[in-house]
């Protein structure tokens, strides 16, 4: 029995390898036969016809109420359905047509009324007698307590009251699959129905706690804003020969004022197609939620396809050269080695914490012993100290015993979901290698650990791999070697409370001889998984030369940049590779960027349970949305492309865009911003690809994600809202609570700019005109309304009484990067923040130090996240103020060093630079140390359907060169080269593609002034523009063709070499801030305002524009030939920081 179940489980999964439920897709096995766990086949109703589903509606509800009335609307909005209302005593008779009916539907919320349908047997009775015969029954609210009196159930379903209340999130109620059924076709697997605009308590009707229906089976639990309710069953059904009844505990209110009316009339007709038998329904994949007790089951050995032994010239790895590789001594770090379907996690010293395969953890506890003859030796991170290598997707561990070495190398294949470890054992003494490892299957969350009652277990029939699958068949691992093990043990793990598996393999191990353990995982079923392993074992030189190939390739296609700093190089390259490593594909779900990687045992400063969260390593809107920003700017147009279409694909059925899709599959729309900033995206693509074909295939989201942005503004004042929609940005702290925040109302200009073009591209001309004279109004209301004049800077947002909550934050750097703030206000904001209040040496706190909101592990108030780092050095850059933008772009590219090598943190403490959140490894903060390199310093801005690039470079002055390759603009790459000498500048463009016009705008700063340029040889005329208060540029515009050359001569100016900080973790907050420069070439002076921390001493470096002799005032000083250096000290005082005036001018 057992033999023939694992069969089964294997033809199953096959048939689900490329199938969604969000996994599978609708496609099942034609025979009707009782399939493995809780995967369900469907009976086809005899009386379905498609012209027309006929229901019959049994309910307290009198004629002519609103309640009544919008249940019939409800169910009529498909036009297919038609609804009856009968009495209990018409359906009772034997004469009456209710034969004729494809659903009999019975809803009350009068108990009065149902314990009257109780009592008649003679409708409980034609009721029974209807489900055998075809018809589909549904009850719904107190009618689901008749299952008693109908014989199903033995023991009465409870009721509770629920109050729905606003907590600050908004109110929403509704329920959830497990893993998907029919009823929630449309609804990614869940849906609330009921998102009411008041504070209501309601009636929910279901079994709770350990309580379940005996004979029914679970399609869903209770499921409120994005806490899932396992433990409440308020959806269930019982099967019959030729029929189903489903039964509804709550939430069905068809008359009370909801914002999610429209997914409410849609469940309601999903449910009637289902039980009236609509193939379109039925043939979809059902699963239910299983309440047994958990167990592990064996079942018969698998076989292994025939694969090739390892030969001996594939016994060492590959010599193909990396593009990126780092050595050092291990320490307590992060590591991760990843493609897009599998992420090993640990620390680097020694094991694996945990490998996912998306959406489940396939293996966790990874760990090896070495059994010597004299001695066993355990790599802990107490064991021997490693010397470590790392490479994207790759790291390897050299341990050092006595005279001997053994190496661990581990590595992931880029997209097939299958990872390998590999061993080399130097020694020349007898050795053995233990292998040992636990897998629970664990769904991500917001499943719990309990989801998955069953593992089941298998293996090969010469022992050398075993299979692990869960009760559905779906999620699966297979773990082994070719090598054939002297000993193998699998079996429950008795040593943890939770439901897993121990799995321990011992092998002989000979001198430079490699054993290759290997793992595939994923969520297409066992077959699949043994075919991936079965592949790989037989040449795992393929694919270390296939992993290696891919970086090269992703490096090769996409945007390079060299400069006279190599620590900025190598911290381009590994952030790159580091931002390639969120893109996340779930197969038969969708590929696109997660937000960040970790492992589930950490949480928020260690406040979290472990809850099934690897990080925060799920899709997500706003982070996919605003990542997404980068990639454009180096080139990866692919994968920007599929972010854009999984944020379509999963859209809500009002328009809105989800915050949240976990890899499991729910779907979350507590966001405010991530609809806007969709069409944001949207109008980034385009004008960085030109790709027209797909804005047409996103023309019906874009223009629902508009809709919907529009239906938010209640109040119609031009602003869309916070208020009954969800957060912005800030999700809480003493920022959170307005009716608008400055931050969505910049989100949504910049929508309503990206709309207009996108429309005028597609020939929607009265869409775009709309949108660009609304972009207009809400722009000057940003300029006018938002800006405090009293305190001199912009509200944090609008509350709902009118009034404006006015605390300074970093925020107002959205309006400042999408370049909608007037010149005087974008100053003023800098200069506000630009001094240690704001700024530390490791990047920006989004409010000040000194206010009494101040915290500085507080998520919103205080902490210092790359995400701010990157969006105020943007301002910063779009100012002209490179004093401030060059340390905070600087200062996100050098967190790669610390804690995990190649990887930026989530968020850093205020007041210490230390990790203050949930996630070693975010894509964001790796983002935003690229965005503002490519935007800010280059300048670059495309322009592809008008073939046209902006170049407006701002470039350090104590960089004397520059080399930027394969700057793209649609389906053309650019090279450009700067060398600079004395008082010239030389550029150079290379095209590799057709023709493209160019906007030259080089940035002159602190006195520089153009007197000469020369266009491929030949002098030309040229115009200067101001650019901030210290910046000119000349406007060089041509059409590149062909190699073009641009020699600059200019006068020099001051040249300010800004102190670029090499940091330490542990390192203070505190530094010298520049807060503003300017230079007056007339008179030879330089005026420099600085800040630092009282009682302080900080050396500053200025190049001067000439040889004579300088006088400083307000600081120490040297000068050597055109050489400056400043001593600044500070008094020790009682205040925080002090501000100084430098002044250097020419002796006279």
């Amino acid at each position: 029995m057992i033999q023939q179940k694992f069969i089964l489980t294997l033809i199953l999964t096959a048939f689900l390898c490329c199938l969604t439920s969000p996994f599978v897709a609708a496609k099942m096995p034609a025979q009707n036969k009782a399939l493995p766990g809780n995967l369900s086949s469907h009976s086809q109703n005899p009386k379905y016809q498609q012209a027309q589903i006929s229901i019959a509606l049994v309910t307290s509800l009198q004629p002519g109420t609103p309640e009544l009335d919008s249940l019939i609307n409800a169910a009529a909005s498909d036009e297919v359905i038609h609804i009856q209302i009968i009495s209990p005593q018409t359906l009772q008779k034997k004469k009456s047509n209710i034969q004729d009916f494809q659903v009999v539907w019975i809803h009350s919320d009068d108990s009065n009324f149902v314990k009257n349908l109780a009592a008649n047997t003679s409708f409980l009775q034609k009721i029974n007698d209807l489900a055998k015969k075809g018809t589909g029954l549904w009850l719904t609210h107190e009618a689901c307590r008749l299952v008693v009196d109908l014989g199903w159930e033995k023991e009465k379903p409870q009721i509770i009251e629920k109050t729905i209340a606003d907590e600050g999130y908004g109110r929403m109620a509704g329920y959830h699959a497990r893993l998907g059924h029919p009823i929630f076709k449309g609804l990614n697997s869940g849906c609330y129905v009921l998102k009411p605009h008041r504070d209501l308590k309601t009636k929910v009707i279901g079994y709770f706690g350990e309580r379940y229906p005996v004979k029914g089976k679970v399609v869903a639990t209770d499921w409120d804003y994005i806490f899932l309710r396992e433990e409440k069953k308020v959806i269930w059904e019982y099967s019959f020969p030729q029929s189903k009844a489903l039964l509804t505990g709550g939430y069905l209110y068809f008359a009370e004022p909801n914002i999610n009316k429209s997914h409410l009339k849609h469940f309601t007709t999903n449910c009637l197609h289902y039980l009236a038998g609509d193939p379109a329904y039925t043939k979809l994949p059902a699963f239910y939620w299983d309440y047994g007790l958990p167990g592990i089951t064996w079942m018969h050995d698998w076989d292994l396809p025939n694969s090739p032994s390892v030969s001996d010239e594939l016994q060492n790895l590959d010599t193909l050269q990396s593009p990126l590789v780092h050595t050092h001594w291990a320490e307590d770090a992060y590591i991760q080695v990843s493609g897009s379907r599998i992420i090993a996690m640990g620390t680097e010293k020694a094991g694996i914490c945990e490998i996912w395969a998306h959406p489940f953890m396939a293996l966790r506890d990874y760990s090896i012993r070495l059994i010597l003859p004299d001695t066993l030796i355990e790599f802990t991170q107490n064991g021997p100290k490693p010397l470590i290598t790392i490479e994207p997707g790759y790291c390897s561990r050299k341990y050092f015993i006595k005279n001997d070495t053994l190496v661990e190398s581990l590595m992931a294949h880029p997209d097939s979901g299958v990872w390998i470890a590999n061993y080399k054992w130097s020694g020349q003494r007898e050795a053995r290698l233990e292998i040992s490892f636990r897998s629970n299957l664990r769904l991500m969350w917001p499943y719990s650990e309990k989801v998955n009652p069953e593992i089941r277990l298998a293996w090969d029939k010469s022992k050398r791999a075993i299979g692990l699958t869960d009760e559905s068949g779906l999620f699966a691992v297979v773990a082994g070697s070719l090598n054939q093990p002297l000993e193998q043990q699998a079996g429950r793990d008795t040593l943890s409370e939770e439901l897993a598996v121990r799995v321990k393999f011992v092998y002989a191990i000979q001198p430079y001889k490699q054993l290759h353990f290997i793992v595939a995982a994923g969520n297409d079923g066992l077959p699949c998984q043994i075919r991936r392993y079965a592949s790989t074992a037989g040449n795992p030189l393929t694919f270390n030369k296939i992993r290696k190939q891919r970086i090269r390739d992703f490096f090769g296609r996409n945007l390079r940049i060299n400069t006279p700093d190599p620590k900025v190089n190598e911290a381009w390259k590994w952030l790159m590779a580091g931002v390639n490593s969120f893109y996340i594909e779930t197969p038969g779900m969708a590929r696109s960027l997660v937000a960040g990687h970790n492992t589930t045992g950490t949480g928020w400063d260690g406040g979290h349970r472990v809850d099934g969260r690897p990080g925060y390593a799920w899709y997500f809107g706003r982070d996919a949305e605003w990542s997404s920003m980068a990639l454009l700017d180096y080139g990866d147009f692919d994968k920007v492309k599929d972010v854009l279409c999984t944020l379509a694909r999963y859209q809500d059925l009002n328009g809105k865009i989800f915050h949240e899709l976990t890899t499991s599959g729910f779907a979350h729309y507590d966001a405010a911003d991530a609809t806007p900033l969709f069409i944001v995206l949207a109008g980034r693509y385009y004008k960085h690809s030109g790709d027209t074909a797909l804005l047409r295939q996103l023309w019906p989201a874009l223009v629902k994600a508009f809709h919907f942005c529009q239906s938010t503004d209640t109040d119609h004042d031009h602003l869309i809202e916070n208020t009954n929609v969800g957060h912005g940005w800030v999700e809480g702290g003493p920022l959170f609570g307005c009716h608008t925040t400055l931050y969505l109302a910049s989100c949504w200009n910049e929508a309503l700019k990206s709309m207009a073009e996108i429309a005028t591209c597609l020939g929607e001309h009265v869409i775009a005109d709309y949108c660009n004279s609304e972009a207009q109004t809400v722009n000057t209301i940003i300029n006018q309304q938002f800006w405090n004049n009293e305190q001199g800077h912009f509200n944090q947002g609008l509350m709902k009484d009118g009034s404006w909550h006015s605390m300074p934050s970093i925020m107002p750097s959205i309006p400042a990067l999408f370049s909608q703030m007037e010149e005087t206000h974008l100053q003023s904001f800098i200069n506000l923040t630009a001094g240690n209040e704001y700024i530390t040496n490791y990047g920006s706190r989004i409010i000040s130090k000194l206010s009494q909101a101040y915290r500085p592990n507080g998520y919103h108030a205080g902490s210092v996240w790359p995400l701010f780092t990157g969006w105020h050095a943007l301002a910063a850059w779009k100012a002209g103020r490179s004093e401030v933008a060059l340390p905070l772009t600087y200062a996100n590219l050098m967190i790669y060093n610390d804690w995990g090598f190649g990887y930026n943190e989530e968020v850093l403490n205020g007041d210490i630079y230390k990790p203050s959140g949930v996630c070693r490894h975010q894509c964001w903060s790796e983002t935003m140390a690229l965005q503002p390199v490519v935007e800010g310093m280059l300048g670059f801005q495309p322009d592809a359907p008008c073939r046209t690039l902006t170049f407006t470079p701002n470039i350090p002055g104590q960089w004397d060169f520059l080399q930027i390759e394969n700057l793209r603009c649609g389906n053309d790459l650019i090279n450009v080269s700067m060398q600079k000498k004395s008082n010239s500048v030389s550029w150079s463009f290379i095209p590799k593609g057709g023709e493209l016009k160019v906007n030259f705008r080089p940035i002159f700063s602190f006195g520089e002034t153009p007197t000469r340029i020369m266009l491929n040889g030949k002098d030309i005329s040229f115009n200067v523009f101001s650019y901030g208060p210290n910046g000119i540029y000349p406007e060089i515009e041509f059409f590149l063709n062909k190699k073009t050359d641009i020699v600059i001569e200019y006068q020099p100016g001051f040249t300010i070499l800004t102190p670029l900080l090499d940091l330490n973790p542990g390192d203070k907050p505190e530094g010298l801030r520049i807060l503003g420069i300017n230079a007056d070439m007339e008179n030879k002076a330089l005026r420099i305002e600085v800040q630092a921390p009282a009682n302080s001493q900080y050396t500053l470096n200025v190049m001067l524009p000439g040889d004579e002799t300088y006088v400083v005032e307000n600081a120490e000083a040297f000068q050597e030939g055109k050489s400056l250096t400043l001593k600044i000290k500070t008094d020790k005082e009682d205040t925080l920081f002090i501000r100084k005036t430098i002044k250097v001018f020419r002796r006279e």
